[in-house]
């Protein structure tokens, strides 16, 4: 890579940012161009091997996005940093509920969406999973069944 940017900064290219998905190559790319991407203490950019002006480095949203779904929905189960629990079955019931009724509360889930797996490419299925409306409505059946416990 530094000497691809080396080559282009040659020929006038001005290299303001490199953006990848997640693979191990791209990781040490990173580490060799001098940038960190580990939680703790991260550093995002790297000075350009000619110039020296920074370059700095993404992880493709998109990407990170249906990783992340996927992982969920792959997983079940994932632990937040504060240890409570994200599960792929709040989401799957949500759905499956709407379907029941016959009416969809803001959300745009589908069957699509809930059994992901021939749509794991699939960038607006996986945002729709994760949008504010979802979030709202599980938001919401969480408050509702903390109530209906009490009484």
């Amino acid at each position: 890579m530094k000497k691809c940017l080396d080559l282009l900064y040659d020929t006038g290219v001005k290299i303001h940012s490199l953006t990848f998905d997640g693979a191990q190559c791209n990781l040490s790319m990173c580490t060799k161009l001098g940038a960190y991407l580990k939680l703790n203490n991260p550093n995002f950019s790297s000075p350009h091997t000619t110039s020296g002006e920074p370059i700095y480095l993404f992880y493709d949203p998109c990407h990170a996005l249906k990783l992340v779904r996927n992982t969920l929905g792959d997983k079940r189960i994932l632990i937040n940093s504060q240890g409570e629990k994200i599960e792929w079955e709040y989401i799957k019931k949500l759905y499956l509920k709407e379907k029941k009724e016959g009416l969809k509360v803001a959300t745009k889930l589908t069957q699509k969406h809930v059994y992901y797996f021939y749509e794991k490419m699939c960038v607006k299925l996986a945002s729709q999973v994760f949008s504010n409306s979802v979030s709202k409505n599980l938001s919401f059946a969480k408050i509702l069944i903390g109530i209906l416990n009490i009484l």
